[in-house]
């Protein structure tokens, strides 16, 4: 029977830590670890003065990584030579526990969530919520400020009320096109 478990890592090196698990593993023999995992997204993130954002791909969860491993049936816990191979890995700080240090495994239908988000990481993530000031930064109305009414992850798109020529219009922008006012 398998179980996913979450590891608490250093912050920032989630990915090193995972890996470092996966190699651990192999070179030990050990065939109880079925998948480790660092759920991603991708965002749009402005750098510096740069006028369109960049693409980055950023960390679901900071600071945790999923494991699945194979427990033993009767009992229900992980065995100890994996536990010990997961928890003295480099950069591991521990697992989700109980008190007295007991791997606490993740709700089959909370790690179903974690999965789907993790398939789901091609598509880039519009930070951008209705009630946001932004500022558009390219296009006809570069250096305009506007007020977020909608918007569309699916097509990466924004409307912006904009107010010009002494009216408000509505504006629909790409995602890229405009940046939160800070």
């Amino acid at each position: 029977m398998k179980k996913w478990y979450i590891v608490t890592t250093v912050h920032g090196k989630e990915s090193a830590v995972a890996e470092a698990i996966k190699l651990r593993a192999e070179n030990a023999g050990n065939t109880a670890i079925s998948d480790v995992l660092v759920p991603k997204e991708w965002r749009l993130e402005y750098r510096g003065k740069k006028p369109r954002p960049e693409r980055v791909q950023r960390v679901i969860y900071p600071g945790y990584v999923f494991v699945e491993v194979e427990v033993d049936p009767e009992k229900g816990v992980i065995d100890p030579e994996t536990w010990s191979l997961i928890r003295y890995t480099p950069g591991v700080r521990g697992f989700i526990s109980t008190p007295d240090h007991t791997p606490i495994p993740v709700q089959d239908n909370e790690m179903e969530k974690v999965l789907q988000k993790s398939r789901e990481q091609e598509a880039v993530k519009v930070d951008l919520q209705t009630g946001d000031e932004v500022e558009v930064r390219d296009g006809a109305l570069k250096g305009l400020t506007g007020v977020v009414v909608d918007v569309d992850h699916e097509k990466q798109k924004v409307f912006v009320k904009i107010s010009m020529f002494g009216r408000e219009v509505i504006s629909d922008l790409d995602a890229v096109q405009v940046r939160k006012k800070s």
